[in-house]
């Protein structure tokens, strides 16, 4: 799926004591937490602050909402449109580069550049804000991210390539790279050469080991769960990974005892992966534990004194809306019609598929139930069960999805009656 890409939301603060109203008592900054929520577009927010706000009517408002003061635009050096690499790569080195480069100077690409290139540095590595800080200011150094450590928007701080998906090479790098503290997922792609090193360096090294983490002590520390990337935090079991705002948290109160300060990225890695998934359970969710991690670094901000703040996406994804065409009259429906059973629902696309798949039959019903808010027809259970729903010809399938589709409305109908006569007794 193309990423769609256009004006999106940058937030940059900077956090001073309540008494800082005088230029002469404006501490410099000394700390940078630059936070990025991957893919994540306008309408992202929007639904996810919406959705936030029906759960719990007393939360109103994102962290982030006080703080919103603008849009950004971001591209690929010779093309509108670009992905997680050559964005936030421009974001770390301030030179925009081509699809799929981490941190890596762009080839010339004649007018199709939308700003000059110099073919003579084509290929060079870029040195980061993340590697600036350390070597010219020696600054502690911190990732926090839900996506394997190599994958593109961690890479961008603290790797270069010519091509993303080259795990090999960028690795590797991020490893010696010394940065402080990460905490992420790819527990398969840390070898044991990448370990013995970080161990022969003072390291605390963890893998799935939420306990581990959370008893270090050390400030170097690399702390990795899931296999590749961890899971969304809809489906996350509490008892194994941590959420985003727990790692930031354990980031913070280590990088924060570095006297010369500290740069750290907090990535919300997954907001952008539910997109390309067309999951929009994922995307709200994912959001959300991200903004808390945003309350998290701002809290903390405030408390310091002298500590910037960045919160920025790297480009939008999914072109996702409240509102549509084929959605009748979205402009009239009510907080209920658009939320009850969005909020209903317990577990992203891929976490209610791996739950289905791993009961038997008799406890699919009942999984539906918990964490859908609905039952399956005796007929769609019949078609699970004898999978003959893979027979049906398309014009069947077309048939069958409209009428699941009326069978939907209507129990929304049924649902939105029954709130209704309760909400009458009640005022009686």
């Amino acid at each position: 799926m193309k990423k769609t890409l256009a004006f999106l939301l940058l937030l940059a603060i900077i956090i001073m004591p309540a008494n800082a109203v005088e230029k002469e008592n404006v501490k410099p900054v000394k700390n940078v937490i630059l936070l990025i929520p991957d893919g994540t577009s306008l309408a992202t927010i929007s639904i996810a602050r919406w959705l936030q706000w029906y759960q719990d009517p007393s939360k109103p408002k994102l962290n982030i909402d006080p703080y919103l003061c603008g849009t950004v635009r971001t591209h690929s050096s010779n093309a509108p449109i670009g992905d997680s690499a050559p964005t936030t790569s421009c974001y770390m080195t301030g030179q925009p580069s081509r699809t799929g480069y981490v941190s890596t100077y762009p080839e010339n690409d004649g007018d199709n550049d939308i700003y000059p290139t110099d073919p003579a540095r084509a290929f060079q590595p870029l040195t980061t804000v993340l590697e600036a800080g350390k070597m010219l200011q020696g600054k502690a150094t911190g990732l926090v991210f839900t996506c394997e450590f190599p994958h593109a928007t961690p890479a961008d701080c603290s790797a270069h390539s010519y091509n993303r998906g080259k795990y090999d090479w960028i690795a590797p790098q991020m490893v010696h790279n010394d940065i402080d503290v990460v905490i992420g997922g790819g527990v398969s792609i840390l070898t044991k050469d990448m370990e013995d090193y970080l161990l022969a360096n003072g390291y605390g090294v963890y893998r799935n080991d939420l306990k581990g983490m959370r008893a270090d002590n050390n400030q170097k520390m690399w702390a990795l769960y899931g296999n590749k990337e961890m899971a969304y935090d809809i489906d996350r079991n509490p008892e194994e990974q941590p959420s985003i705002e727990e790692m930031t948290r354990k980031a913070i109160d280590k990088l924060s005892k570095n006297p010369n300060g500290f740069f750290l990225m907090v990535e919300g890695s997954k907001v952008d992966w539910a997109a390309h998934g067309n999951d929009p359970v994922g995307m709200a969710t994912d959001f959300l534990a991200f903004d808390r991690a945003c309350g998290a670094a701002l809290e903390f901000a405030r408390n310091n004194g002298e500590t910037a703040v960045v919160i920025v996406p790297d480009h939008g994804n999914s072109g996702i809306s409240l509102g549509r065409k084929d959605c009748k009259g979205y402009d009239k429906l009510t907080k209920d019609q658009l939320f009850h059973q969005f909020s209903l629902y317990k577990l992203t696309a891929e976490g209610f598929a791996n739950k289905v798949n791993s009961v038997p039959n008799s406890e699919v019903q009942n999984v539906f139930r918990t964490y859908a808010g609905f039952e399956l027809t005796p007929e769609e259970m019949n078609r699970r069960r004898t999978g003959t729903h893979r027979e049906k010809k398309p014009e069947q399938i077309q048939v069958e999805q409209h009428i699941q589709k009326e069978r939907i409305e209507q129990r929304k109908e049924r649902q939105m009656n029954q709130r209704r006569q309760q909400q009458r007794r009640s005022n009686n």
